[in-house]
């Protein structure tokens, strides 16, 4: 699956026009909001989080094979859809955007009838206002592992601490980690905004990889 994955052109999900709107927080409060969760269209929501729905359907035995579950997402079904929600909750979403500083970042979703990508305006001062209205690639982070790295790596506090990348550079026929390592998000920006396939080799490995990694002799 992760070769079939990373060899596609990049689409894994798909695109959504950036809007603003004030997040209420868990106690439908509006005295705080949370930049880290956006908002999207609940039909986007199941596609986008199917694999992790699957497990959670067959974790709580609706189904006997998480496979089982494709008819029951499919069909919107009543349980399907209550465990949206805490499927959300403990997942991540990576959404490229066409402009700014930082082009990728890992969010939380929530799921309602927002035919577009709403976050909070505390989100739209850290990646930049002129990207509202345009639209932004949006794509899960299907595995544990990428998950991980992506908590590390790319959610708004851990890019709140790190420099803002710099322009990507122009593309060369080698691979996509022949780039520097604080080239990589604004890189994968890029590609996943213009649908085009990354130059990755059959050794890669993962699109989400420490840095020290990167850097080691003889990768």
């Amino acid at each position: 699956m992760r070769d079939d994955f990373l060899r596609r052109s990049v689409d894994y999900g798909a695109r959504a026009r950036l809007v603003v709107g004030r997040l209420r927080d868990r106690a439908e409060n509006d005295a705080g909001t949370d930049p880290s969760t956006v908002t999207l269209g609940r039909d986007l929501a199941l596609c986008l989080l199917e694999p992790h729905l699957a497990h959670a359907l067959a974790s709580s035995g609706a189904v006997e094979w998480p496979r089982s579950a494709h008819s029951m997402i499919e069909n919107r079904s009543e349980e399907a859809l209550r465990l949206l929600d805490t499927v959300c909750e403990r997942s991540l979403i990576l959404v490229a955007f066409p402009y700014g500083p930082r082009r990728l970042i890992a969010l939380r979703p929530r799921a309602d009838e927002t035919p577009a990508l709403r976050a909070a305006p505390e989100l739209l001062d850290v990646v930049g206002w002129e990207n509202l209205g345009e639209p932004v690639r949006i794509f899960s982070v299907l595995s544990d592992e990428a998950l991980k790295e992506a908590t590390e790596l790319l959610t708004l506090d851990a890019l709140r601490t790190s420099p803002a990348s710099r322009p990507p550079r122009p593309k060369t026929p080698g691979s996509f980690f022949d780039l520097p390592c604080a080239d990589l998000p604004a890189r994968l920006a890029d590609a996943a905004l213009a649908g085009e396939a990354l130059p990755i080799a059959p050794d890669d490995g993962l699109l989400l990889c420490d840095p020290d990694w990167l850097s080691s002799d003889g990768t």
